[in-house]
């Protein structure tokens, strides 16, 4: 015996699924992956022992992890005696011990592989495997199922999924350069036919010659059983169908039935990896797999071993299923519903003659149990049986029974579904008052929900009422099954039901006036529905727009960002990433870091719930994306926050997952729950949390997707961040709202203490905005209303007033009082109006109280009692939009008297007629200058050097007027009247 040293312990017998591969390839020079994917190809890394049923077909067990023949029963090639010779490890030895049958293997392998050194690493590999099978050489058949094996080893070194998850990489074996085109389509086809020591496709490809079909069942590759291992039927019809498991490989199958002195064959052979089937043996003939019950049935044998359910993969199922579908359909008279759906077993179980499709070891006179205790029969009913159209019952009560009816029986081989599902319905209450059917042959299922996928309440049978049932929404499906003989009275029942709310609340804002000058309190009104289930909770946000983007105070728990500036606001800080704002959206696009980090400051302690409110979409390239937000972080600059929740959404696994971080760890997530988050596309995520209850929602399109409350929440925190792993990441828009009552105190000043911290731009766009958003117990999601807010709380700019029409003056010899004075601004709300008045004081109103003068920059007004030498002072008020207003005070002016014989000329002048509806005239003996002003000091006529004409006044409107004449530095008032 050769001496080596094996430095790894020896592994106990049932570790399987611990066994370190990557150890052993530290000793030996060997290709990536051989060890795991040969184990798995021929035992999935299972250890066969003693304990493994022999196959009823007679078939060798192997040995070991690495499925190893040591008795061939003259057949098979002892291919453990070679590993044995090459290795130095002696069978006996590699029994006792996991590690010793990986040990030897991989010694034999390498020095099997060193001398097979011309050609690729998968021509290498394949010459190999070839070397270590134990299918016999001889025929093609034979050589057809040692390159199954072969080529189940070499997809799994090709696989990604399975490198990855064994931790080697994945080769790139070219498979066409191994087997040639032809065969490599064979290899790789969903059903092969073997007739007399052919291998060929349903298309008629031949494994290497030329051959013709010659089976029944189209998709399968036809390679035929020896002569001597099968029979006539001998004019006994086919009227059932036996499920086998082999208790080995596909391709030992496939070959253990050339074996002459096997006396053993069975009609089709199925492979776990890809569901390929063979057809070995004519349905018309007798293929002999189950004793006394051959002449009538037809036996498949399933690839691998009763103990070890991950043989029975998805693909044989649909493979298997199909194949029965089709000999159902083939004239048989074999009905597809009665297919066993009962549990599996591990022991022998006789079934009567009703169930047509079942396994070996429910047919009389057997000792063998496959397919054993992990078959799911009922999946395999379900592949084989279409669903029945269903029967819709929509009334929201009423009352069900079987098909035969109050008081009669129910029908043989019936399979019906009755779908309780009232529109709107919350959930549904089903009392039986009748239930009995045939003990262990006739079941009802009741499931919660609207398909035989819900979750499964109960199955019933015999006396066994289901009693009374309720469902959990607002669905309940009935499925009732009854096999070829033996009826009873069957079922009745009655339901009612509970309508859900399914409406969304609506909510309202208001607000005082049109525009806001300070602290205000904004008013909201919610409502559900009538009947509704009510508001549950209420959140607002309040924004500001500085002119060129809306965003809002973080330091008062709001904030907004829709990533439309040129450069990050500085609230953000980029940790680890690489984050960018480009085309209206926050985007990380490092699909390498598993851990990226952009994050903001955020108060989360004003109010008791908060709602985080962002659209975005996950993607990359890879196949562990996934991404999410922190809340409430502590130290946002910890690899975990330091202390926080934060929400995950898992592309690739297709999961929502909530976590709960303390001192920078997290363990399992308090939510684990599937979901479609489909790459690359946006969603609406709102996520609120109330730190006080400790309750989380996640809405995902205004959809409850998951909840969970914390017991002991945490209460605090001042920071939020986004999150990627392994993914890129884009964010276009994100609000933060806090929970309200029905009114809140908004603050507006340009301070950070502050909500509102801005004034309106200009008068037409306003700087603050109030959004409001409601949900109800039944977790239904208002829309968001908006209320946009005008701001203005600075008064208008205005600089300068002065007495007299266009120059200030300080003396007056008119009883025509004038003030001028410049224009006022107010870039928030604009300028409403100047307002007048007059006084004997500066300030004062007792000559004229305020007036409305317009947006003009003069005034006039006529003193109806001049008082002379007295100052008199005018004050103008400049008013904003908005209310606010600035005023000016001019420095007087003296009304000064001093009669002479101009004066006295004037006091001649005439105006008549007076009263007049259509002209006066003026009689003077000079030239003077004349303007005429209305009751309100607007000036309505006016002419200079004037004498003699005629003033017309047809078009003014009735009332008293002053008529001001002045020649130099004396002035006379006329008053006239117009009727």
């Amino acid at each position: 015996m050769k001496k080596f040293a094996i430095v790894l312990a020896f592994l106990p017998l049932f570790l399987i699924g611990q066994i370190n591969f990557s150890s052993y390839y530290m000793q030996h020079t060997l290709p990536e992956g051989i060890l795991e994917a040969y184990s798995w190809a021929h035992t999935h890394m299972q250890n066969i022992d003693d304990s493994y049923l022999e196959s009823c077909s007679g078939m060798p067990l192997p040995y070991g992890v690495m499925g190893l023949f040591d008795n061939g029963k003259n057949y098979f090639i002892e291919n453990a005696a070679l590993v044995e010779t090459l290795s130095g490890i002696s069978i006996a030895d590699q029994k006792s011990s996991v590690s010793l049958q990986i040990e030897a293997f991989a010694s034999a392998f390498e020095q099997l592989y060193n001398q097979n050194n011309q050609g690729s690493t998968g021509e290498r590999i394949y010459q190999t495997l070839l070397q270590l099978s134990e299918i016999p050489t001889s025929g093609m058949v034979n050589q057809y199922a040692r390159d199954i094996q072969a080529f189940e080893v070499l997809k799994l070194l090709n696989d990604p999924k399975f490198a990855q998850k064994h931790n080697f990489h994945p080769h790139s074996i070219d498979y066409i350069e191994i087997f040639g085109a032809n065969n490599f389509e064979i290899l790789s086809a969903k059903r092969v036919l073997l007739p007399q020591g052919k291998v060929v496709t349903p298309l008629g490809d031949e494994y290497l010659v030329p051959a013709n079909r010659t089976a029944q069942y189209g998709p399968a590759l036809w390679v035929a059983a020896d002569p001597s291992n099968y029979s006539s039927r001998a004019g006994t019809p086919v009227s059932a169908i036996t499920i086998h498991t082999i208790q080995g490989s596909y391709g030992g199958a496939i070959s253990w039935a050339q074996n002459p002195t096997a006396n053993v064959s069975y009609h089709y052979v199925i492979q776990s990896s890809d569901g390929q089937v063979t057809q070995m043996v004519l349905e018309e003939d007798k293929a002999w797999h189950v004793g006394s019950e051959n002449p009538y049935t037809i036996g498949y044998e399933h690839e691998g071993f009763v103990t070890d359910p991950s043989w029975y993969t998805e693909e044989m199922y649909i493979s298997s299923a199909d194949l029965s579908r089709d000999i159902t359909q083939s004239g048989y008279g074999i009905n597809p519903l009665r297919t066993y759906f009962g549990p599996a077993s591990d022991v022998t179980d006789l079934l009567g003659g009703c169930t047509k499709i079942k396994g070996h070891q429910h047919y009389a006179n057997q000792t063998h149990t496959d397919p054993g205790i992990y078959w799911n029969w009922e999946k395999y009913y379900r592949l084989i049986n279409d669903n029945p159209a269903i029967q819709a019952v929509t009334a929201t009560s009423g009352n069900l029974t079987d098909s035969g009816g109050s008081g009669n029986d129910y029908s043989d081989d019936e399979r019906l579904l009755w779908l309780i599902q009232p529109p709107q319905t919350a959930n549904i209450t089903l009392t039986f008052s009748t239930f009995e059917t045939e003990l262990d042959w006739d079941y009802l299922y009741i499931y919660d929900g609207n398909s035989i996928n819900s979750p499964l309440i109960g199955v019933y049978t015999g006396t066994n009422s289901p009693g009374t049932i309720t469902s959990s929404g607002g669905s309940l499906l009935l499925e009732f099954r009854s096999d070829c003989a033996t009826t009873a009275p069957g079922w009745e029942a009655s339901y009612t039901s509970v309508q859900v709310d399914a409406t969304s609340p609506t909510t309202g804002i208001s607000v005082p006036g049109t525009w806001q000058t300070t602290d205000f309190t904004s008013t909201f009104t919610d409502q559900d529905n009538a009947g509704g289930s009510g508001i549950e909770q209420s959140f607002y946000h309040v924004g500001h727009y500085d002119g060129s983007h809306w965003s809002a105070n973080p330091s008062k728990g709001f904030y907004f960002d829709d990533f439309t500036t040129a450069s990050f606001q500085p609230v953000w800080t980029q940790q680890t990433g690489t984050w960018q704002i480009a085309g209206g959206n926050l985007s990380q696009t490092d699909e390498g870091l598993s851990n990226t980090n952009i994050y903001m400051g955020l108060d989360q302690t004003l109010s008791n719930n908060y709602l985080y409110h962002w659209k975005g979409s996950i993607g990359g390239s890879g196949t562990n994306r996934r991404a999410g937000l922190h809340i409430l972080c502590d130290d946002p600059t910890a690899i975990n926050r330091q202390a926080s929740y934060f929400i995950w959404f898992r592309v690739d696994d297709n999961k929502i997952q909530f976590y709960r971080v303390d001192n920078d760890n997290f363990g399992s997530p308090l939510v684990d729950l599937p979901y479609q988050i489909d790459p690359n596309t946006v969603y609406d995520f709102k996520f609120s949390f109330d730190r006080i209850s400790g309750e989380m929602l996640l809405f995902i399109d205004d959809v409850l997707a998951a909840n969970w409350t914390d017991s002991n929440p945490i209460q605090s925190g001042n920071y939020i961040s986004f999150r990627t792993g392994n993914a890129s990441m884009t964010v276009e828009e994100l609000t933060v709202y806090r929970s309200r009552n029905p009114s809140a105190l908004i603050t507006i000043g340009a301070d950070t203490t502050k909500v509102i911290r801005f004034q309106n731009p200009n008068p037409n766009t306003a700087s603050g905005r109030i959004q409001s958003i409601t949900r109800d117990a039944s977790e239904n999601i208002s829309s968001i209303v908006t209320e946009l807010i005008n701001i203005d709380w600075t008064q208008p700019l205005f600089a300068s007033i002065e007495d007299g029409n266009t120059a200030d003056i300080d003396t007056t010899y008119s009883t025509t009082l004038e003030a001028n004075w410049s224009t006022a601004t107010d870039p928030n709300s604009g300028l409403q109006m100047y307002e007048i008045a007059i006084g004997t004081t500066a300030g004062a109103t007792d000559v004229l109280n305020w007036t409305n003068g317009g947006l003009v920059q003069t005034y006039s007004h006529i003193l109806a009692s001049p008082i002379y030498d007295q100052i008199y002072y005018y004050s103008v008020k400049a008013t904003n939009n908005a209310g606010l207003d600035s005023i000016l005070f001019s420095d007087g002016q003296r009304l000064v008297s001093s009669l002479n014989v101009t004066e006295n000329e004037l006091e001649q002048i005439e105006l008549y007629p007076n009263p007049s509806q259509e002209y006066f005239t003026l009689k003077t003996n000079k030239p003077v200058d004349v303007k005429v002003f209305n009751a309100t000091g607007q000036l309505v006529f006016e002419n200079k050097k004037y004498a003699g004409q005629e003033i017309q006044v047809s078009h003014w409107a009735e009332g008293v007027y002053s008529a001001v004449i002045r020649e130099g530095n004396w002035v006379v008032v006329k008053k006239l009247v117009v009727d």
